[in-house]
């Protein structure tokens, strides 16, 4: 079962478990010409109660409308990458961030094409 939290509940749900998602940066996309449309994220785990010694996972989804994206952690040829840390407090301890397989966006920079990695679509970058 994952649990879903969205906005700012999700934050206060975790930071008072110790949990939150720190620097959480999307990269860019195309300029936005509808303010409403944007990227959102939410924080996710695959439990209800956290308890002593049991492992768990977290993930950030991002929530990608049509006709936008973000980037991958490495982002190709240019942009800036998405960049997700976990953190726990005292006595949690957290592993890296896990993101998976982008899709491949080509890109003519000055009449050469470039490979751009991206997420055009939901995606979630999970911890442990």
């Amino acid at each position: 079962m994952i649990q879903r939290w969205s906005g700012c509940a999700a934050l206060l749900a975790l930071a008072a478990t110790g949990w939150a998602a720190d620097d959480l940066d999307l990269g860019a996309g195309p300029p936005a010409s509808d303010p409403i449309a944007k990227v959102t994220a939410a924080l996710i785990a695959d439990v209800t109660t956290i308890r002593p010694g049991q492992p768990f996972t977290l993930g950030v989804q991002l929530s990608v409308p049509k006709g936008y994206y973000v980037y991958y952690k490495s982002t190709g040829s240019s942009a800036l990458p998405t960049k997700v840390r976990f953190a726990g407090s005292q006595g949690f301890t957290v592993g890296p961030a896990q993101f998976p397989g982008p899709d491949v966006k080509y890109a003519d920079i000055g009449g050469v094409v470039e490979p751009n990695y991206i997420y055009k679509k939901n995606t979630v970058i999970l911890a442990e």
